[in-house]
């Protein structure tokens, strides 16, 4: 039984170790904060929320740090302080980096991923 929990122990340790230090991926995890719903599946912005496709990297991670702190320059900024405060200032530094290396779909990407009037019928829904 010893010998078992010590095995046990051990894989456990290996498996924690091998998944810790791990990269996350920074498209997942833009899309798993929720960013994409105000700053849109490309990064493009989305009314009032900024683009951030194409940014300087130093200057996203510094906004997203001034907001992870609490500072923001618009009313608009204090939505994002409690997204700015789950991200460890790693992933931080990486989404801004990521985000500022991301280019401009193509046409037929951006079609593929917004333009689904042939799928959904909107017919007595009181859409307009």
């Amino acid at each position: 039984m010893y010998r078992i929990s010590n095995l046990l122990k051990t894989v456990i340790l290996c498996i924690t170790v091998a998944y810790a230090g791990k990269p996350v991926d920074m498209k997942t995890l833009y899309l798993n904060k929720g960013c994409s719903s105000c700053h849109g599946l490309y990064g493009e912005g989305i009314g009032d929320a900024p683009q951030l496709r194409g940014k300087p990297a130093d200057l996203l991670a510094q906004r997203l740090k001034n907001l992870k702190n609490g500072k923001t320059r618009t009313p608009f900024g204090t939505v994002m302080i409690t997204f700015a405060q789950s991200m460890s200032d790693t992933e931080i530094d990486n989404m801004a980096v990521w985000l500022s290396g991301l280019k401009k779909p193509k046409e037929n990407e951006i079609k593929e991923r917004y333009e689904l009037d042939n799928f959904f019928d909107n017919t007595g829904d009181g859409s307009s």
